[in-house]
């Protein structure tokens, strides 16, 4: 249970840290495939190493709103991520 918690802290701050650099990317950009682009050739991979296609970037920037009736909020999945890590410390 213990390293489930621990792979589920460290997707989700891989999920928390990557959010503002969507938004960013999506506000400059026009295309999910040069969104894509952009993140690959400054390094930025997926959770699990791979380069970034505009059906996973896309998929994923769409997965922030899929849960609590389309609502997201940055700061309230910190306090989330806080409260994991107190779980896992």
């Amino acid at each position: 249970m213990q390293s489930d918690l621990k792979k589920t802290l460290q997707r989700q701050t891989y999920r928390h840290t990557l959010f503002p650099t969507l938004l960013l990317v999506v506000q400059e950009l026009d295309t999910w495939e040069a969104r894509a682009n952009a993140l690959n050739a400054v390094g930025l991979t997926t959770f699990h190493g791979k380069p970034w296609t505009k059906g996973n970037l896309h998929s994923t920037f769409q997965s922030y709103w899929s849960e609590n009736n389309g609502r997201y909020s940055w700061n309230e999945h910190e306090e989330q991520l806080r409260q994991l890590e107190k779980l896992v410390a």
